[in-house]
């Protein structure tokens, strides 16, 4: 997996962050059920974070069995479709939550915001 493409910003805790990135691979289907994840140490290192922050991100998936760590084995990922459902939902359910945050701020009508959804969506088809 390349974790050149986590950026790290100040848009709250940097665990939460990284279990998003993680949760926006399986989305994507560049983490597959099976998959092997680096060590806490190598994943540390290659993130620059401190391994006490990487613990926390492994607890957190595994906690929400997206992950499966054995004494002295590998960590592997694991999920299935229920999970997946879900993380598409707390994923887009955030961005929406911010998105009608910003718009609601700028006066812009619901009908009005609908309606140039509707046309950039319609854009992309």
């Amino acid at each position: 997996m390349n974790f050149t493409e986590l950026k790290i910003d100040d848009s709250g805790p940097v665990y939460l962050q990284v279990v998003r990135f993680f949760k926006r691979k399986i989305l994507t289907g560049e983490l597959l059920n099976g998959d092997e994840l680096p060590s806490r140490r190598v994943l540390a290192a290659t993130l620059g974070l401190n391994l006490t922050t990487i613990q926390k991100i492994y607890k957190q998936l595994e906690d929400e069995k997206l992950i499966d760590t054995q004494p002295n084995s590998k960590t592997l990922v694991c999920y299935n479709d229920k999970q997946v459902k879900e993380i598409e939902n707390e994923l887009v359910r955030m961005r929406v939550e911010k998105f009608v945050e910003e718009v609601k701020a700028c006066n812009i009508s619901k009908t009005d915001v609908i309606a140039i959804l509707e046309n950039v969506w319609n854009e992309g088809e």
